[in-house]
């Protein structure tokens, strides 16, 4: 199973090696509108990791 964030990683890849957009969605399976949204979740996954390693310092003092 292929997550979003590996979805978009591999269109930024195409797009890099000359693909247009359209064509990289093609090629990718991903539509145009789910490529040009900006991904939100993963800034909030790092935050929690972040949060959760504090934590685990903290606990384990």
């Amino acid at each position: 199973m292929v997550t979003p964030v590996q979805r978009h990683e591999l269109l930024i890849h195409l797009l890099s090696k000359g693909l247009s957009q359209r064509s990289a969605c093609r090629w990718s399976g991903l539509s145009r509108s789910a490529a040009r949204y900006r991904l939100r979740q993963v800034v909030r996954d790092d935050q929690a990791l972040a949060g959760h390693s504090i934590l685990a310092l903290v606990t384990a003092v």
